[in-house]
């Protein structure tokens, strides 16, 4: 298991999900599946709890993890 102690940016959510930031944003941000936090009072800096992304993908994928897209590509389960 992956040692997490801090908020996650989105470039870090994609590497370990092995998917785009534009993905992350568009598919799992914008649309509230994942949830977030804004950092910066301007709002631009968008970061994600450890915890959160893994009750996503506990939910999303269960046993089926890392998801078949990113098997092989050096990602953590």
């Amino acid at each position: 298991m992956i040692a997490i102690d801090h908020l996650l940016t989105l470039r870090e959510v994609a590497a370990l999900l092995g998917v785009s930031t534009k993905t992350v944003y568009e598919k799992l941000i914008a649309t509230g599946e994942l949830p977030y936090v804004r950092v910066l009072s301007n709002g631009n800096a968008i970061r994600v709890r450890p915890e959160d992304l893994l009750t996503f993908v506990e939910h999303r994928y269960g046993a089926r993890w890392p998801p078949r897209a990113a098997a092989g590509k050096g990602v953590a389960p």
